[in-house]
């Protein structure tokens, strides 16, 4: 009975890796959405965004507006290149999960070779 239990803990393996991989492949698509939101409508937008009407003049208020629009748009770029980091560990992580199932399936495989081998001997025995 030890294989069969081996398999079935595979079996089970398996589907928590599955499960793994759906819960990460929808994590990945939410803050994806999220990133080209921020990206689009936020960082695009300020990091283009002129207020000094083509430097005929710089004023003070001007000057100290146009040091916090780069300071936003710096900011706003570190953390979307941290977000972009996050989503390639996300994927990092799905691959590996991937590896792991294809790991168990061949366990599994080996086992259940194993198993009918040993059914064989004890047919003939």
């Amino acid at each position: 009975m030890g294989i069969h239990s081996d398999i079935s803990r595979l079996h089970q393996k398996i589907r928590e890796c599955e499960e793994g991989i759906a819960e990460l492949e929808e994590a990945r698509e939410y803050i994806d959405n999220k990133y080209r939101i921020i990206q689009e409508d936020a960082y695009e937008p300020a990091k283009n965004f002129d207020i000094t009407c083509g430097e005929q003049f710089r004023g003070k208020l001007e000057e100290n507006v146009e040091d916090a629009r780069y300071d936003i748009t710096v900011r706003t770029e570190i953390c979307q290149n941290d977000t972009r980091e996050f989503i390639s560990q996300i994927d990092a992580t799905i691959e590996r999960l991937r590896e792991m199932i294809c790991e168990y399936e061949r366990e599994i495989e080996r086992l259940e070779d194993e198993l009918r081998e040993r059914e064989r001997e004890a047919s003939r025995g």
